[in-house]
């Protein structure tokens, strides 16, 4: 009886802790996951305009599609060239063209998606990280359906710093 008993005690601390094992893993993991996703967002990005406009909601797509040629121009040369630049020190730069830009900081949720621009005219925004890679990043900057945007989701590209 006392062997069985060793054995399930035995058992019981042992899957103790393999389970204590894989949650420190799963935990460091995260912190891994967090730390690469800001580490990634470091740096300049362009918005691919074309991709943004190929790739908006359908009804985003829709309207654009019926605007006039000198509309969608007009469109084009205000998006074209829009840089994002995110600091490491937490400063955040939106470049609309050359001279005009909005400056303010940007931090990371603990949910690693949430991106958060506070910008220095006391504007906050909350924007989703979709998809982040060294290279490439889709950015969803949200807003319910009342909000008018032409495309919700920027598609941008890494500069080469």
């Amino acid at each position: 009886m006392k062997a069985k008993t060793y054995t399930s005690n035995f058992l019981i601390l042992l899957l103790t802790a393999v389970m204590v094992s894989v949650s420190a893993q799963r935990i460091n993991a995260q912190g891994d996951s967090t730390k690469k996703n800001a580490e990634r967002l470091i740096g300049t990005w362009t918005l691919d305009y074309d991709k943004s406009i190929a790739q908006a909601e359908p009804n985003s797509k829709m309207h654009y599609d019926s605007l006039k040629q000198e509309r969608k121009d007009r469109i084009r040369t205000s998006f074209s060239g829009r840089k994002i630049t995110f600091h490491k020190t937490g400063g955040y730069m939106l470049e609309i063209k050359e001279g005009v830009s909005s400056k303010g900081t940007w931090k990371l949720l603990d949910d690693q998606i949430t991106l958060v621009i506070q910008l220095d005219h006391d504007r906050q925004y909350k924007q989703q990280i979709e998809v982040i890679s060294t290279s490439t990043m889709t950015l969803n900057l949200g807003g319910d359906q009342k909000t008018e945007r032409l495309f919700r989701k920027w598609h941008l590209q890494k500069q080469k710093n």
